[in-house]
């Protein structure tokens, strides 16, 4: 019998492994990194019965089509990239119930940046000091250290057991908007920038560019 897996049919415009971060290794030079809203990925595991930052995959813009090769669990959360199972929309923030040889089929956002995929057991990337996250920059961890292609089998540890009450794991729905008010604290140098210019900081708009990626928003 194979080993529970998902295979990637699409890998969306960027996909990877994500979870919490590799945390204590930035003396050495290694960024925390993790999944990029860190909320979604949180309800995606707590809806599958996962610890919060189990691996997950993270779908940045375009999401992925997939197809599985035993009965799990899954749940998406974060950005509406309207999934579908073997034809039929679900929704997000709840816990979905596919059976062995299921299709998911994930679009573009309409609102948000990044969704993220979670499975009942989590996905069984190898970690990286402590971390399952991807680092592209430096081809670390994750899935061979890079994004997710077509083709690509990733092994989940699906467990024999899955969660109780499936029908009744859900949360609140959000929403994400085109519109973000941003609070900012002033830091320690804030004296070396005149009143006006502060004030001008405060309370002007911005407008994310393509030069913007999982490290930094411009």
């Amino acid at each position: 019998m194979n080993a529970p897996s998902m295979k990637i049919v699409s890998p969306g415009s960027l996909s990877t492994v994500q979870d919490a971060g590799r945390v204590g290794f930035q003396s050495l030079g290694f960024t925390v990194g993790g999944a990029a809203d860190a909320d979604s990925m949180r309800r995606a595991n707590i809806l599958c019965g996962n610890a919060p930052d189990a691996p997950v995959i993270e779908m940045t813009l375009f999401g992925i089509t997939a197809q599985f090769n035993c009965d799990v669990v899954i749940a998406v959360s974060g950005a509406d990239v309207s999934p579908v199972v073997n034809g039929v929309p679900v929704e997000t923030d709840r816990a979905i119930a596919l059976y062995a040889g299921s299709y998911l089929y994930c679009t573009a956002a309409k609102n948000g940046a990044r969704a993220y995929l979670a499975c009942a057991g989590g996905f069984g990337v190898e970690p990286v000091m402590g971390s399952a996250s991807t680092a592209l920059k430096i081809a670390l961890g994750g899935f061979e250290g890079r994004k997710l292609a077509a083709g690509d089998v990733i092994p989940m540890n699906v467990s024999e057991r899955l969660p109780d009450r499936i029908e009744d794991r859900r949360l609140p729905a959000r929403s994400f908007g085109q519109r973000v008010t941003l609070r900012c604290v002033l830091g320690p140098q804030d004296d070396m920038f005149t009143q006006s210019a502060i004030e001008r900081f405060f309370s002007s708009e911005y407008t994310v560019t393509p030069a913007s990626d999982r490290m930094g928003i411009r």
